[in-house]
């Protein structure tokens, strides 16, 4: 475990990891062809570790970021253990890369984790995925979730 969060450290010191304040982040240092820096506008990180309501810790983490020419902004949920990721890791693209909207569908997650269990939000990211491949939104306001949730439901293109 420390391995791995000393390797993912590593990581982020070689990319140029700034933290700006404690939650938030993003990634400075890289400047283009013609010496102008343009990362401040094309990524942006927020990276917070909590507890679910079970007590269990996750990795929240809401980046957004260009490949190529298209925009994407995601929230990937994560569990400590890395052979967990797969089975119980959620990951929500965004239709926005506003920061400020990021942000706060970023605090909305963390608070419906609060709420709910990491198992939990993987069981409704399953049920939203099949909602959203039938054409209804991610959640409909009628179902009986925590509201946090609901309010994501119009943001989210799709869930990994």
């Amino acid at each position: 475990m420390r391995k791995l969060s000393h390797a993912i450290e590593g990581l982020i010191r070689n990319v140029g990891y700034q933290p700006e304040h404690e939650g938030k982040s993003s990634l400075k240092g890289h400047p283009d062809a013609n010496g102008y820096d343009r990362s401040e506008q094309m990524r942006t990180t927020i990276l917070r570790n909590v507890q679910t309501q079970a007590g269990e810790a996750v990795t929240v983490m809401t980046k957004s970021h260009f490949l190529f020419l298209f925009r994407l902004p995601a929230t990937s949920v994560m569990p400590l253990r890395a052979t967990e990721l797969r089975r119980r890791g959620v990951q929500f693209r965004w239709t926005t890369s506003d920061p400020e909207v990021l942000e706060s569908l970023h605090n909305l997650v963390i608070e419906a984790l609060g709420q709910v269990t990491l198992d939990e939000l993987r069981g409704i990211a399953d049920l939203g995925k099949r909602l959203l491949a039938l054409g209804a939104p991610f959640i409909p306001k009628d179902a009986p979730l925590p509201d946090c949730l609901k309010q994501i439901s119009d943001f989210v293109r799709r869930v990994v």
